[in-house]
């Protein structure tokens, strides 16, 4: 008899936002052919229906307001709105579970601990980076709700080596497996024809942490130097309005362009004629975006902090810079057009298959499945 799952995400593609979280959709795919999978996932402001997946069922939960993480700092009425609509879905799915497997500690791990307490269900979380490094850092409150989040968990996945020992140490994990994500590379084995000018390609949040500022001023900074180049951002976020502005007084319409957020064929499109994939993201556990760039032969300019370390081989496939610095970045992304004229491999990206085959032994090992 096939085991049957309930998989709970923070973050999951919808009809407005085909990308976002794409990767969960992928594991789901390959999770389903093992186990009858259930995935509960948002729906902010009842807006954006979830895309369904090949072999499984899509429960959505609505709240108020907009994303959890489009907000610079805890929304108290959307947060609490979020756990109670989530933990109202989770009741009636969790009866007919045999195990838990939660994306992201805070906020979904929270729903996750409470249902596995409460019903006996095992629980394995998934630690992806903004969760550990960032919203669990917000405050002693946010600190002990993670703590007392994670010590709930029969067996907690990271995305890194660094927050698999942050997740041991600090936060009391009993049983912790470093399991970074995985990509569907025959999705992003795309022909390459990098076009002329070169283009420089952005995919991902208009947010802070994402440092899109920085790629901005990188450009301006390189644009003084004479330089010929095109800027693509790809994704939506709170910054998009500010940085189009920006570009229209500066008179770099033709140059820089934003895409908003695009299917996944579209992104790969963009990655076929791209020269360089940049992301000088502050905080990354996992950037699957810079892994699905790698995938597609596009060298990476990426930041010194843990996520990049994982999958960014200096000189051979990338080129990693200082955060916060629009200098350091302009200088990178030249240099990775001279080092790359062409495709770039990496054998540090896994793909998906491989991913959910390995959570899956692990899962089946930790709760004698």
């Amino acid at each position: 008899m096939r085991r049957r799952c309930l998989m709970i995400s923070a973050s999951y593609p919808t009809l407005r936002e085909p990308y976002r979280g794409i990767f969960i959709r992928h594991l789901a795919e390959c999770l389903s052919q093992k186990v009858d999978l259930t995935l509960l996932v948002p729906s902010p402001g009842g807006k954006g229906r979830p895309l369904p997946f090949e072999g499984g069922r899509v429960v959505s939960f609505p709240y108020w307001g907009e994303r959890l993480k489009s907000y610079r700092r805890t929304p108290v009425l959307p947060s609490v709105s979020f756990l109670l609509s989530c933990l109202q879905r989770g009741l009636r799915l969790v009866r007919r579970a045999d195990f838990l497997l939660v994306h992201w500690i805070l906020p979904t791990g929270l729903i996750g601990a409470w249902l596995s307490r409460f019903f006996g269900v095992p629980l394995a979380l998934y630690a992806h980076g903004s969760d550990v490094l960032d919203v669990a850092f917000r405050g002693r409150g946010m600190e002990f709700l993670a703590k007392w989040t994670v010590q709930r968990a029969g067996l907690v996945f990271g995305v890194n080596g660094g927050m698999v020992e942050l997740l041991r140490s600090r936060f009391g994990a009993s049983r912790v497996v470093l399991a970074p994500c995985g990509v569907l590379r025959k999705f992003f084995l795309v022909d390459r024809d990098p076009e002329y000018p070169p283009r420089i390609l952005f995919v991902g949040d208009l947010e802070e942490r994402k440092g899109v500022e920085t790629l901005l001023q990188a450009a301006e900074i390189l644009f003084r130097r004479g330089r010929n180049f095109y800027f693509d951002f790809v994704g939506e976020g709170r910054l998009r309005y500010v940085l189009e502005g920006i570009v229209a007084r500066q008179g770099w319409r033709e140059r820089v362009r934003f895409w908003g957020a695009l299917p996944p064929a579209e992104v790969a499109g963009m990655l076929a004629r791209a020269r360089v994939f940049a992301l000088p993201s502050w905080s990354e556990g996992c950037p699957v975006a810079a892994m699905e760039a790698l995938a597609a032969g596009v060298p990476v300019v990426g930041t010194r902090i843990g996520g990049f370390y994982q999958i960014v081989e200096e000189g051979r496939n990338g080129i990693l810079v200082p955060l916060r610095d629009p200098e350091a970045l302009a200088d990178g992304i030249e240099r990775a057009l001279s080092l790359f004229p062409n495709s770039v491999s990496s054998t540090r990206v896994y793909s998906v298959e491989a991913w959910g085959e390995f959570l899956w032994q692990n899962l089946v090992e930790t709760f004698r499945l």
